[in-house]
């Protein structure tokens, strides 16, 4: 009869490759969800974009758009599209470690806080993007994540958006 009182070396070497196998997926997949969510960001904030510009250029009512913090603390972030003065549609973005901040045309660069939101509006007649209520015209939106950055660079005079590269 045997006796089996411990593991062979064969035994502990099969579980390491394992522990090691499921360490590097738990890794790659943190970062992957951590980094995406900057990329998440400025998916929604450029379809948000494109929403109200669209709205505002084909009806009556005045369409704009709000990214605020809600609180100096929190990771989270609101995307608020409002017709007049009456909310649309509301989203919440989530940065793992990130920030959004905004730099005007005159290069002046604001970091969203519990006090500072950004609003953006456009123009009727071409798109363009109005100065907001701090009398700032917005012309890149600067989304950091906690392992990449993304831009959104804004056309001032058509109101149109795109990613830089």
């Amino acid at each position: 009869m045997k006796n089996n009182n411990g593991f062979t070396l064969i035994e502990l070497l099969i579980v390491l490759a394992i522990i090691s196998i499921l360490a590097v997926g738990a890794t790659a997949g943190i970062r992957l969800i951590s980094g995406g969510s900057s990329k998440q960001a400025a998916q929604k904030i450029m379809n948000a974009l494109d929403q109200v510009r669209m709205e505002n250029m084909t009806r009556s009512e005045s369409f704009s758009l709000t990214i605020s913090k809600a609180g100096e603390m929190s990771k989270e972030y609101s995307l608020v599209i409002y017709r007049d003065t009456v909310i649309l549609s509301s989203q919440k973005l989530e940065l793992v470690g990130g920030s959004i901040s905004y730099e005007t045309v005159d290069g002046e660069m604001i970091e969203l806080g519990s006090s500072k939101k950004l609003e953006i509006s456009f123009r009727k007649d071409t798109g363009g993007i109005r100065e907001n209520s701090e009398g700032k015209i917005p012309s890149r939106i600067i989304i950091n994540g906690s392992d990449d950055t993304v831009i959104i660079r804004l056309a001032t005079a058509t109101g149109k958006s795109f990613i830089e590269k």
